[in-house]
């Protein structure tokens, strides 16, 4: 959940799933819809009480592939005013092409989103943090959309895709005091601002399952660029990486490891830096 950024001390939470499942088969269509819903319920010394829930529904149909659609809604808050909502809608096929498609929409209000400098030389204080003086105020929304297209198959579970993003997203920044380390070193972003991006990437999946792989491998790389070509108010390149490799290991147990790597260059806000142990 996007909404908690701070370390958990104490953690309780009540996880449970209800599915309710349709679907029609026969010899010549295989096809339903499946409805999840998972209420979730949790506590940390940070965030305080914890609610949300995430509704899913997936839409089965005879085309090949994983799902026909599948779609998330999710939506939690906490005691302490954090609050965010998500709405991720996936299709196939956009508007009858091979074009496979997804769409994200969220928001984000964050009252303890936290600062604590810049770079590998930042100090950190146990007082300071207990002061507040890491922390602040930020407002989030962004729209998504990316699609993605079939080049070839590389194996009969595996194929190399090309993919394409455009990023749309708007960050409002809020000081909690004068003391605080984002007002006294005003980073980059400082006031906020739009990240509007555009990406291209390619995607070389062999996973023989894409909700539960027990073997096989996913492999993304990509760069995204921002500038005033975009509308953007501020011009910087990232580059990312993301690699999966799933191996069975024994009865059903599976090995998953997972390398993400992530550089930006240019004029790049505080919140879209890339940071170890992000979401």
């Amino acid at each position: 959940m996007r909404v908690l950024h701070s370390i958990f001390l104490v953690t309780i939470l009540f996880f449970f799933p209800m599915t309710v499942f349709s679907q029609v088969n026969s010899d010549e269509d295989d096809s339903g819809t499946n409805y999840s819903i998972v209420p979730v319920l949790g506590y940390s010394t940070d965030s305080g009480f914890v609610g949300g829930i995430l509704l899913q529904r997936i839409e089965y149909r005879n085309n090949g592939g994983p799902y026909h659609s599948n779609t998330a809604i999710d939506v939690n808050g906490s005691t302490r005013g954090q609050w965010s909502a998500s709405l991720d809608h996936e299709r196939l096929n956009l508007f009858g092409t091979q074009i496979r498609n997804r769409t994200i929409l969220e928001f984000e209000l964050d009252p303890l989103s936290t600062f604590f400098g810049l770079g590998n030389d930042t100090s950190f204080s146990s007082d300071e943090y207990e002061n507040g003086i890491y922390f602040l105020k930020r407002n989030f929304g962004l729209l998504s959309f990316s699609a993605r297209k079939k080049l070839f198959g590389t194996s009969e579970n595996g194929n190399l895709d090309g993919v394409v993003r455009l990023r749309g997203s708007y960050t409002n920044t809020d000081d909690r005091g004068e003391d605080t380390r984002f007002v006294m070193e005003q980073p980059i972003g400082f006031d906020g601002g739009w990240v509007n991006k555009v990406g291209i990437g390619l995607i070389a999946d062999t996973r023989d399952s894409e909700f539960a792989p027990s073997s096989g491998s996913r492999l993304e790389i990509g760069a995204n660029a921002a500038g005033s070509f975009t509308g953007s108010d501020f011009s910087f390149t990232d580059f990312f990486g993301d690699f999966r490799i799933y191996t069975p290991f024994f009865w059903d147990i599976v090995i998953a490891q997972r390398l993400e790597l992530q550089h930006s260059i240019g004029n790049v806000p505080f919140w879209e830096l890339p940071v170890i142990g992000n979401q």
